[in-house]
């Protein structure tokens, strides 16, 4: 068995402008990492190491950390006390992970011959419209 830290950090903040509409600004931070073993052991399963369990290295570069981070906002019109609409936008980034060299098994769903898998600084924005109806009190 080997040591996986991960922890997280959210907050949030909601601003009633009156009773019909309200604004909400909201983020995050999430962060997994492993120690060296764990680190090799997922290594060698990816291609990018040798070995297996306790006996398992990773090549120079491969590194299974990650973290992410999100920023967003959603604005909301309460049209009565049933039925809203509202409007959300949010940006997320997602950093680590680096896999050099060794080839990655198929069940990656990449496509063959892949050999290496990088993550760092991948950037997400994403725009949402939501109608809510309650039929049930």
């Amino acid at each position: 068995m080997q040591l996986t830290t991960g922890w997280g950090v959210n907050a949030a903040y909601e601003h009633f402008w009156n009773p019909a509409w309200r604004t909400s600004v909201y983020g995050g931070y999430a962060a997994i990492s492993y120690n060296s073993q764990a680190n090799a052991m997922l290594c060698a399963a990816e291609g990018a190491g040798a070995g297996f369990g306790a006996t398992a290295v990773a090549l120079a570069g491969c590194n299974n950390n990650w973290n992410t981070s999100f920023v967003g906002s959603r604005t909301q019109w309460n049209v009565n006390k049933d039925f809203y609409l509202g409007v959300d936008i949010i940006y997320q980034r997602l950093s680590g992970l680096t896999t050099p060299g060794g080839t990655l098994p198929s069940t990656f769903g990449l496509p063959a011959g892949t050999s290496a898998l990088t993550n760092t600084g991948v950037d997400n924005f994403a725009f949402r419209f939501r109608a809510h109806r309650d039929f049930y009190p």
